[in-house]
């Protein structure tokens, strides 16, 4: 009889290994992988020199076919309770533990090279353990193996792993443009592995691996943590769902235009035109010669600034006099830094002309006595909040008093 207990506790402890399997290799340059299939079917096939599967479930199917250098091996599962599998796999070798309990089959077939030595097992029952070694002779070829392995269970965990390669490495190298010894790094440090569950979440594999060469894989370890953790909606995906865009365009909007951005138009619009020109921002045309008819004027003077704000896309003109522009007023100082100034020139406001569109300001260089801008250098910040988006936008300009 098989031990319920014994199948519990390697269930377990794959359930702890599935936590760190994707986050890099275990040991020596091995890559680890493991996930959970609840009422479903999970296939992956590697090619390594070496290779192990693990897995244990209950109510399920396993499949594989290994080639090796020297020999083959079918293996089929079927179990109606609990299951569990090893099946470490070598150029020449192979050693396999399965166990079964409740009721199912197992069904293997080994066959060795060159000589076509043929090892066969068959069994239906209510329970087996089969325990399984074979040692085929190398006659001198490199060592290698192709696994292929489908898993289909109403639970199960499973695992596999496999020997690191040079030539992994040099792929990697080759596919995203980079030095060996960034793909050697990257590759030892598991990016394949958190290139292939990030996938999952809408990450490409070019994003994976600029994240990593730019932020590390302990960054890119915890975004998977977080993400598989309980994947709660942002806003890159409020956008895929309102505009019916794809999710890696509306991330590349995200990164080009900035989070504020994204989430201030993605709350104004309807439709992904509207939202595209919100995040663009209406455009701020100034009119010629009228940020400031002079750029050097005498004490007492008005300067004068206008501007219009047109559509990005449609050209359509912007007219809302609670827009509430101003021009706020700073001293440049000789070093270079600049003295902002206070009462009167720290807010001017712009009033909106309702024939023309135009926002106008006037800047009264001494409105009074006491309140006048001495001879010197000064620089003039046109401060509005773009309607598109709802940031800050600021122009500015530089006049001398004399």
């Amino acid at each position: 009889m098989v031990s319920k207990t014994r199948i519990s506790l390697l269930c377990h402890f794959l359930s702890v290994l599935v936590l760190v399997a994707i986050l890099g290799p275990s040991v020596l340059g091995r890559d680890t992988f493991a996930t959970q299939v609840v009422g479903s079917t999970f296939s992956f096939q590697f090619a390594a020199s070496d290779g192990l599967v693990e897995c244990c479930g209950v109510n399920g199917s396993v499949d594989c076919d290994t080639l090796a250098s020297g020999y083959t091996d079918d293996f089929l599962m079927n179990a109606g309770g609990d299951f569990w599998l090893t099946h470490d796999a070598k150029g020449y070798s192979l050693d396999r533990i399965a166990a079964l309990n409740g009721g199912g089959s197992i069904d293997a077939t080994t066959t060795g090279a060159p000589y076509g030595t043929v090892v066969e097992t068959k069994f239906t029952g209510g329970s087996a353990v089969l325990t399984q070694n074979f040692t085929f002779t190398n006659l001198g070829d490199p060592p290698w193996v192709n696994i292929g392995c489908t898993v289909a269970a109403q639970y199960a965990w499973v695992r596999f792993s496999f020997d690191a390669s040079a030539a992994q490495a040099q792929q990697l190298a080759n596919q995203f443009g980079l030095s060996q010894a960034q793909a050697t790094g990257l590759y030892q440090g598991g990016v394949l592995g958190l290139i292939g569950a990030l996938s999952w979440f809408g990450y490409s594999g070019a994003d994976v691996v600029n994240l990593a060469l730019t932020k590390g894989i302990p960054y890119l370890e915890e975004l998977f943590a977080k993400l598989s953790g309980g994947y709660v909606p942002g806003p890159i995906d409020k956008a895929v769902s309102r505009y019916n865009i794809p999710w890696g365009h509306a991330k590349s909007l995200y990164s080009e235009f900035g989070g504020t951005a994204f989430v201030e138009a993605l709350a104004r619009s309807a439709d992904y035109k509207t939202f595209m020109a919100n995040l663009k921002g209406w455009n701020v045309e100034v009119w010629a010669g009228s940020v400031f008819d002079k750029t050097e004027v005498s004490s007492g003077e008005l300067i004068h600034a206008a501007f219009r704000l047109f559509h990005p896309d449609t050209g359509e003109q912007f007219f809302d006099p609670h827009l509430a522009p101003y021009v706020n007023v700073a001293q440049v100082l000789p070093d270079g830094k600049l003295n902002n100034l206070g009462g009167y020139f720290s807010y001017v406001e712009f009033i909106l002309d309702n024939e023309t569109g135009t926002y106008r300001a006037v800047i009264n260089t001494a409105p009074d006595e006491t309140n006048k801008l001495q001879p010197g250098e000064y620089r003039a910040f046109i401060v509005l909040r773009n309607p598109g988006n709802d940031l800050y936008a600021t122009l500015k300009a530089n006049f001398v008093v004399t």
